[in-house]
C-alpha cells in the first residue's frame, strides 16, 4: 500500500510542554505513513530534529524574515509555498491562527488536532500580585481575541481530534461543533532501571515530582502550600521539573518553596526520566488539564498521581485505584498524607497505574484511531 504524505504543523521544534504532542503523534505515525512536520525557525532544538530524523520524520523549517510588522505574514506566505509544493495529502494541524490561514489557503485538507483553549492568560502575568480592574480589562480583551482565533480554527477545520472527552466537551460547548474523535496521548519515556520502594510502612525521606510548564494555573504553588501543612515526618522533597518559566511565578516558587521544593527548568528527558524512576509519586494541580501526558510518564514508572479535580482527571485517574482524585485543597491534604506514611499503598496504586495506562493510552492504538480519521 502506498504511504500517504501527512504534513504536521506545529510552532516550534522541541519535546518541553504542550509543544511536546504533535511531535510524538509525527514519530508514531512516521512507522506507517511518510511524515513531514512543518515549523518555525525561530525556537527550534537540534537534538529534538535529529531524534525526529532517527524515526523518520522530515522536518521543514520556515524561515522568519526579520522584519517586525510583516514577519509573521511573511513567514505565512513561505508556509503556504512549501505546503503546496510538496502537495501532501493532509495536514495535522497544531498551530497559531496565522499557521492556519496559511494552510487553509493551499485547499489541503486539515485536521484539527484540539487540546483545549487556555482562556485567562493575560491574568498569568499579575500572578501572585493583586488584580486592578486594568488587568480584568485587558484580560477581557485577550480572552476575546484567544476565543476568536480559536472558533476560526476550530469551525474551519474540515475534521477535528480530541485529545480528551474533557477537551471534546469543551470544544462543542464553545464553538458549537462535535468532534471527529477523541484520541489520547501517551508516554514514550521509558523505565532504564528498576527502583522499589523498601517493603515497610515507614519511610525517612519522601520524594514527590511536579511536570509542567511554570506558570501560575499550573498550581504548584497550590502543592507547596499543601505540603506545608501535612508535618515534617517523614521528610518531603518536592522536585518541580517545568520549562517556559514566568520569571514572577518562578520567583515566587522559590520563595515559597525554599529548602521544601527544588525546581529543574527546560530537564532533558534523561534527567525526567530519572526523577520519575526515583520519585514516591507524582502531584498535579493542573487547572487546565486537558490531557495531563505526566500523569501517563509517571504511570508508566509506576508511580501514582494525586490531582486535584480539573478536566480530563478522571480519564486519566481511577480514584483509589491508580491514585486519588481531590475535591479541593483540603482533600489534597488528606491524599498527600495518606500516601506519605504508606509506601506499601504507593506501590499498590503505582502497579495499577502502570497497567492501566498501558492498556488505555498506547500508541499502537493512537495511531489506528489516528489512521481512520485520515482515511475517512
Amino acid at each position: 500500500m502506498k504511504k500517504l504524505k501527512i504534513a504536521i504543523l506545529t510552532e516550534i521544534i522541541d519535546y518541553h510542554s504542550g509543544s511536546r504532542a504533535p511531535l510524538q503523534i509525527a514519530k508514531y505515525l512516521a512507522k506507517l505513513q511518510k511524515i513531514t512536520v512543518y515549523a518555525y525557525d525561530h525556537q527550534k532544538d537540534p537534538k529534538v530534529i535529529a531524534d525526529l530524523k532517527k524515526n523518520g520524520v522530515t522536518t521543514i523549517l520556515i524561515t522568519t524574515p526579520k522584519i517586525p510588522p510583516v514577519s509573521r505574514y511573511l513567514a505565512a506566505f513561505n508556509l503556504t509555498q512549501k505546503l503546496r509544493s510538496h502537495s501532501p495529502n493532509v495536514i495535522l494541524f497544531a498551530g497559531t491562527l496565522t499557521s492556519f490561514l496559511a494552510a487553509k489557503l493551499t485547499t489541503i485538507p486539515i485536521i484539527r488536532i484540539y487540546m483545549g483553549t487556555q482562556l485567562d492568560a493575560y491574568l498569568e502575568k499579575v500572578f501572585p500580585q493583586k488584580i486592578t480592574f486594568l488587568d480584568k480589562l485587558l484580560n477581557f480583551l485577550a480572552n476575546c481575541y484567544i476565543f476568536a482565533t480559536n472558533l476560526i480554527t476550530y469551525r474551519l477545520s474540515d475534521k477535528i481530534v480530541a485529545i480528551s472527552h474533557y477537551a471534546a466537551s469543551e470544544g462543542k460547548k464553545l464553538y458549537g461543533r462535535a468532534v471527529d474523535k477523541v484520541i489520547y496521548l501517551a508516554s514514550d519515556l521509558a523505565p532504564t532501571t528498576g527502583h522499589k520502594l523498601p517493603a515497610t510502612n515507614y519511610r525517612q525521606e519522601i520524594a514527590i515530582l511536579a511536570v509542567s510548564r511554570i506558570t501560575p494555573y499550573k498550581g504548584f504553588h497550590l502543592i507547596i502550600d499543601a505540603l506545608k501543612k501535612i508535618g515534617t515526618t517523614p521528610k518531603i522533597t518536592l522536585t518541580i521539573i517545568g520549562s517556559q518559566p514566568r520569571k514572577n511565578y518562578l520567583d515566587y516558587l522559590q520563595k515559597e518553596g525554599q529548602s521544601l521544593a527544588k525546581i529543574i527548568v527546560n530537564a532533558s528527558d534523561q534527567t525526567l526520566a530519572q526523577n520519575y524512576q526515583s520519585c514516591d509519586f507524582y502531584v498535579t494541580c493542573d487547572q487546565n488539564l486537558y490531557f495531563g501526558l505526566p500523569i501517563c510518564e509517571a504511570a508508566t514508572f509506576a508511580k501514582p498521581t494525586i490531582a486535584l479535580d480539573y478536566g480530563a482527571a478522571n480519564e486519566l485517574i481511577i480514584h483509589g485505584k491508580t491514585g486519588y482524585i481531590a475535591k479541593n485543597q483540603r482533600a489534597l491534604i488528606y491524599y498527600l498524607g495518606k500516601l506519605t506514611n504508606n509506601p506499601q499503598l504507593v506501590q499498590k496504586l503505582g502497579k495499577e497505574a502502570k497497567k492501566y495506562t498501558f492498556a488505555k493510552f498506547n500508541w499502537q492504538k493512537i495511531v489506528k484511531d489516528y489512521q481512520e480519521v485520515i482515511d475517512k
